[in-house]
Order: structure tokens, then C-alpha cells, then sequence
């Protein structure tokens, strides 16, 4: 991954550039010409994209948690999951979503804009313009949409919980199987809207204009009686996936965010969402065989964690803390592992071979994801026959790590440290791929 973080790119021209795979945390676009710009599966965590013109950009698979999108224009933007294709088995990788959790877009214009799927949990859209978005199945909850424009948009399955929505206009929305609960919708104009299993009751509407679109294929049928309320004996039916290990005894945040994401990876993103576990406290934690491929963990501590066979495929584990965790034959391809700590893991056969990434069709697009452990502390880790190449490893610390048979093949390791480091049998990078940089 081409590494961009905290550069400043302000009222730059970049119409139609190829920029997929990188990393722009924190990196400034006002005022910057984006259009029609191929952001595919990039990293704009933080960065500050205010009055930006991303006219058609591609912003498939972006991570855009806490970026500052105000006033910019996203008119016609593809912000639909993108699809990924696995290095090591060429097995795709459907639907990583768009994550705008906690963004700020007001004012932005994102007329007919494919936010289908996208996370924007908690974030602010006030006065924004959605007419005609395509925002079926996205995560609205909590966020600030008042004096929004959601004409003709599409909202189907949306989580709109504790949404506000005050002032309003959703003209002819689709909002069949969106849920409302605690949303405010005082002086909302709903007008002409398709409500089919839609629960206005749970929902603020004080000073709500409310006027359904016509049903013209069968004649209003009285409402269904309620059912009858289960017996206080009788537990209610389980309700999503079945946690791995010992997930259970975690905090319900932790739970929750597992369950979702097993549900996305199972229903190929039509149900569930991916993890956002950035920060989540889990030491110990047991997910064998888990499959958290595209999760956020960023930061995250999962220090003696077992992870045997999981798979982290396109996972951020930046920062996260991995000492003596076990990670043997765990499937890491493309995975982001900048400055983890890894200090004393077993990551014996495990892989971690670069990623390659493809369009929604299925289309090979020549830009490859290695998997990026530049500046992670490896001290003592076990890396056994482990599948290394194309990895980035400048700057690690592999001091005393054993990486007996290990395939370096392409590996980048400029700086690292190797003292005591086990050897034997290794498959080591030639001098011009130890000598290459960050791509």
C-alpha cells in the first residue's frame, strides 16, 4: 500500500487519477479537484476533504471514519461495498463497505449517490443533499440529517435509530423495512413515501407531515391483530449468528460487532456490517477459525488472543496489540499490521502474501495490497514457515523472531532488524526487493 499519510494535496488537480489502495489518513483535499478519481479500497481515515469535488468518484470500499466531507460535492459517487480478490487462492472477497462513521458531509451534495450499505453511523448530514441516493441497507443511526434532502432516495432495510431528521423533505422515499425507533422527525416533510413495515409509532414526529404513497393493486385491508404475548416460560428464539470461543464473556459492544460482522462475510454484505473494533479491549479473546477479513481493528488489544486459522484478510490491525497471541496458519493477505506489536506471537504457516485488488465484476485491475508490517515489533515471534511474500517489512523488529523456512520471496525489509534472528531454510528477498520502497 502507497503510503500518502498527512500529506497535503489542498486545491491540487487530480481528475482521474489512479489512486487505489493508498492510505490518506489525515491528508487535506480542500478544495481539490477529485473527480472521476479511482479511490477504490483506499484509506481516508481523518482526512479532510471540505468543498473537495468528487464528482463520480470511486470511493468503493473506502474507510472515511471521522473525515470532513462538508460542502464537498459527491454527485453520481460510487460508495457501494467494493469487491476483493484473494492473492493467495483467488477466491473473491465480496462487499467491503464504505465506512463514514462519524463524518462530517454538510451541506455535500450527493444527488444520486451510491451510498447502498454504506456505515454512517453518527454522522453529520445536515442540510446535505441526498435526492436520489441509493442508501438501501445503509447505517444511518444516530446520524444528523435535519434540513436534508432525501427526495426519491432509496432507503430500504435503512437503520435510521435515533436518526434526526427534523425539517426534513423525504419526497417520494422509499423507506419499505427501514427502522425508525427514537428517530426525531419533528416538522419532517413525508410526503408520497412507500412505508411498507415502517413503525412511525416509535418514532418523534411531532409537527410531521405525513402523506403515503397510493397503493393501487389491492383495496386497504384492516390492520392484523396483535399476536399474543409469549409466555413468560417459553424463551424467545436466538437471534444471529453463534459467537466462535469464548467471545461471549466480552462486553456486548465486542459481541454485537462480531456477530454483525460474521453475518456480512456469511450474506456476501447483504445483511450484518463490518467490524468496527478499532481501540476494543479483548485480551485473551478465543476465535479460532474466526473470519474477520476487512474488520477495523485498528489499535486494538488482543494480547495472548488464540486466533489459530482465523482469517484477517484486508484487516487494519495498525497499532494493535498481538503479543503472545496465537496465530498459527491464520490468513493475513493484505493485511494492514503498521507498527502492531506482535512481540512473541505463534504465527507458524501463517499467510500473509500480497492481495490483489478487483472491480465489483470481477475484473482484475493490475493494482496489487501487500501485506504492510512496516514498523511492527516482531520480538521473538514464531513466523515458521510462514508465507511473507511481497510483505513490507522495513523498520520491523525481528529481533530473536524465528522464521525458519519462512517465504520472503519480494519481501521489502529495508531497516528491519534482524539480530538473532533464525534464518534457516528461509527463502530470502533479493538485494533490489530488500532495497524497494512502500508500493
Amino acid at each position: 500500500m502507497v503510503s500518502f499519510v498527512g500529506l497535503s494535496f489542498r486545491k491540487v488537480n487530480l481528475r482521474s487519477a489512479k489512486l487505489s489502495g493508498c492510505d490518506f489518513t489525515r491528508c487535506d483535499f480542500t478544495s481539490a479537484d477529485l473527480a472521476e478519481v479511482d479511490f477504490f479500497s483506499s484509506i481516508l481515515v481523518d482526512a479532510d476533504l471540505t468543498d473537495a469535488n468528487l464528482y463520480r468518484a470511486d470511493l468503493r470500499g473506502t474507510s472515511m471514519r471521522g473525515a470532513n466531507l462538508k460542502g464537498a460535492v459527491l454527485r453520481e459517487a460510487d460508495l457501494r461495498g467494493g469487491a476483493l480478490l484473494d492473492g493467495r487462492n483467488k477466491a473473491e472477497m465480496q462487499f467491503v463497505n464504505v465506512s463514514l462513521e462519524g463524518a462530517t458531509l454538510d451541506g455535500a451534495r450527493l444527488n444520486r449517490a451510491n451510498l447502498a450499505g454504506a456505515d454512517l453511523n453518527g454522522a453529520s448530514l445536515v442540510g446535505a443533499d441526498l435526492r436520489d441516493a441509493q442508501l438501501s441497507g445503509a447505517n444511518l443511526s444516530g446520524a444528523e440529517l435535519n434540513g436534508a434532502d432525501l427526495s426519491r432516495s432509496i432507503l430500504r432495510g435503512a437503520n435510521l435509530e435515533n436518526a434526526n431528521l427534523s425539517d426534513a423533505i423525504m419526497a417520494e422515499v422509499d423507506l419499505s423495512g427501514a427502522s425508525l425507533t427514537n428517530a426525531t422527525l419533528q416538522n419532517t416533510q413525508i410526503i408520497g413515501a412507500r412505508l411498507d413495515g415502517v413503525n412511525l409509532m416509535a418514532a418523534k414526529t411531532q409537527g410531521m407531515k405525513l402523506t403515503r404513497r397510493p397503493d393501487r393493486t389491492q383495496a386497504t385491508s384492516p390492520p392484523e391483530p396483535p399476536a399474543p404475548p409469549r409466555p413468560a416460560s417459553v424463551p424467545p428464539p436466538a437471534v444471529g449468528p453463534v459467537l466462535p470461543g469464548n467471545a461471549a464473556q466480552f462486553s456486548r459492544e465486542v459481541q454485537v460487532a462480531l456477530a454483525g460482522h460474521i453475518l456480512w462475510i456469511s450474506t456476501n454484505g447483504q445483511k450484518g456490517r463490518r467490524a468496527e473494533l478499532s481501540g476494543a479491549d479483548m485480551p485473551g479473546i478465543e476465535l479460532p477459525g474466526a473470519n474477520l477479513s476487512g474488520a477495523n481493528l485498528r489499535g486494538a488489544n488482543l494480547s495472548g488472543a488464540k486466533l489459530i486459522g482465523a482469517r484477517f484478510v484486508m484487516a487494519d490491525l495498525a497499532d494493535a496489540r498481538l503479543s503472545q497471541a496465537d496465530m498459527s496458519n491464520a490468513v493475513l493477505d493484505g493485511a494492514n499490521l503498521r507498527s502492531a506489536d506482535l512481540g512473541a506471537a505463534v504465527m507458524e504457516r501463517a499467510s500473509m502474501v500480497t492481495m490483489e485488488i478487483r472491480s465489483s465484476d470481477g475484473r482484475t485491475q493490475g493494482r496489487l495490497r501487500p501485506t504492510n508490517l512496516c514498523g511492527a515489533r516482531l520480538v521473538g515471534a514464531n513466523l515458521a514457515g510462514a508465507d511473507l511474500r511481497g510483505a513490507l517489512l522495513m523498520d520491523a523488529d525481528l529481533s530473536n523472531a524465528d522464521l525458519t523456512d519462512a517465504n520472503l520471496t519480494g519481501a521489502k525489509m529495508l531497516g528491519a532488524l534482524l539480530s538473532k534472528t533464525t534464518l534457516d531454510g528461509a527463502k530470502l528477498p533479493s538485494l533490489e526487493d530488500d532495497y524497494g520502497d512502500e508500493n
